[in-house]
């Protein structure tokens, strides 16, 4: 067996761990956060004529090209691998960017940003949040999801609309 092969059969044995000790959970737990943000609750968030950036979609943005078209959205791109981009469908973003979310500097234009497990992978939250921050319109809003392996977190906040200025970081705050 190669040891991509064997890599692979791991996955799929803690997959199944995974679903057999969801299934002991109760139902209100069982909830995939993922899917509930991208299927329940960014699209309460939308509206039409926005102009909306996907922090880390890649290839596969949040907003499909049908409902992009169908609502006027100028959907932007923003991820760190350009490969990725690359791979996302004709037409699906507007405008792509490659760019570390950690150092990027925006302009103030977006209405509405949708970053969906991102954060769990940079190395200075606080540097993404500031980032994200320069890309949002006075009032605009930031829906952000990031994973956790803790079931009993699998909650959903409100977004939070950007304030006039971002505050100060405590000294440490966000590594």
């Amino acid at each position: 067996m190669t040891i991509r092969a064997a890599f692979q059969a791991f996955i799929r044995s803690q997959k199944s761990i995974s679903r057999a000790f969801d299934k002991l959970l109760p139902a209100a737990m069982r909830t995939d956060g993922n899917r509930d943000f991208i299927d329940s609750f960014v699209p309460g968030y939308i509206e039409p004529g926005m102009a909306v950036c996907d922090v880390g979609g890649g290839k596969s943005p949040l907003i499909d090209r049908e409902t992009k078209q169908r609502m006027n959205i100028n959907l932007i791109g923003i991820d760190i691998d350009q490969d990725e981009l690359n791979l996302a469908p004709p037409e699906a973003y507007n405008k792509a960017v490659c760019a570390d979310i950690c150092n990027y500097r925006g302009n103030a234009d977006a209405d509405l940003i949708i970053c969906q497990a991102v954060l769990e992978h940079v190395p200075d939250t606080q540097a993404a949040l500031e980032s994200m921050h320069s890309i949002l319109k006075p009032g605009g809003r930031a829906l952000i999801s990031a994973s956790t392996s803790n079931p009993f977190v699998r909650e959903t906040a409100e977004p939070v609309k950007a304030p006039p200025t971002m505050p100060a970081a405590a000294p440490g705050a966000g590594k």
